[in-house]
């Protein structure tokens, strides 16, 4: 896929050299994922990665545990994107944050499409949840009109893994298992 549209000055110093490809990253991958954020990501629909292989025992637990998240505005258009916390959390993430589980997550709030990008050499997801800000910053009457909650809200999300990344996530996170 094309690369996105050259920055413009105001942007971070230290996103912009994190991103240039065939460099590794200077920063981290939240540093790319702010530039995403700034760029959008429409021209960066990422490959599929093969799905997860899930073992037959399966834990749900909350999304917290297993990525963080960024989310943002373009108009009436959140943006939410979601880092796996180690790279393999991310197969997990891909098989199960999809457009339709995402959706239902945020029923009542997005009332439009729900888009994907997969971002694999960042560990990374971004969604656009189009028409969820009631008009955008400067019209809407909602308290979050630029949908900054949204990436809290989307790491109460409940999914299922495997029991051993399940115990390994709550242990790290100082969590009962």
């Amino acid at each position: 896929p094309p690369p996105p549209p050259p920055p413009g000055p105001a942007l971070p110093r230290r996103a912009l050299r994190a991103y240039i490809p065939g460099r590794p990253s200077v920063r981290s991958r939240r540093d790319v994922l702010v530039l995403l954020l700034i760029l959008g990501t429409g021209a960066l629909r990422g490959r599929r990665p093969c799905a997860a292989t899930l073992s037959a025992s399966m834990a749900r637990i909350r999304l917290l545990h297993l990525a963080h998240a960024r989310s943002g505005d373009k108009g009436d258009t959140a943006n939410v994107g979601v880092i796996a916390l180690r790279p393999e959390y991310y197969p997990v993430l891909v098989e199960q944050l999809t457009t339709e589980r995402v959706r239902e997550h945020f029923r009542g709030i997005v009332h439009g499409e729900v888009e994907r990008f997969e971002l694999p050499n960042l560990e990374a997801l971004n969604f656009l949840l189009h028409n969820a800000l009631g008009g955008g910053g400067t019209v809407s009457l909602k308290t979050d009109a630029q949908g900054k909650v949204l990436s809290t809200a989307m790491l109460r999300m409940e999914i299922e893994v495997p029991d051993e990344i399940a115990e390994r996530a709550l242990r790290e996170a100082g969590a009962a298992v």
